[in-house]
């Protein structure tokens, strides 16, 4: 998680999510979450 928010600030205009019990690969796990996520970063 460190690593992540550590990227999240060095990305310009970035914006970390995070999705409780998701695991590893979470467009498989939560993939509603990832694309709402998604959806609403780019709207």
């Amino acid at each position: 998680m460190a690593n992540s928010e550590t990227l999240a600030q060095k990305i310009p205009n970035s914006k970390l999510v995070t999705i409780e019990g998701a695991g590893h690969v979470p467009t498989m796990t939560r993939p509603g979450q990832v694309v709402r996520a998604v959806d609403g970063f780019f709207s």
